[in-house]
């Protein structure tokens, strides 16, 4: 539950964070694939320094 969502937080926070197109699809699909690693989909939201451990 809420993989999609976390791809498009993920894809518009490198964008309006100026990166180009090809980080911002690599940063929707790292906040999406973490979403899905447990039931819930908010519990298993990454943080900020876990995120960018993945970059």
């Amino acid at each position: 539950v809420g993989a999609g969502d976390s791809f498009d937080a993920g894809f518009v926070y490198g964008f309006i964070t100026g990166e180009d197109m090809d980080t911002c699809t690599r940063m929707g699909n790292i906040t999406g694939s973490l979403n899905i690693r447990g039931e819930g989909g908010t519990k298993t939201q990454p943080y900020y320094d876990e995120f960018k451990q993945y970059l």
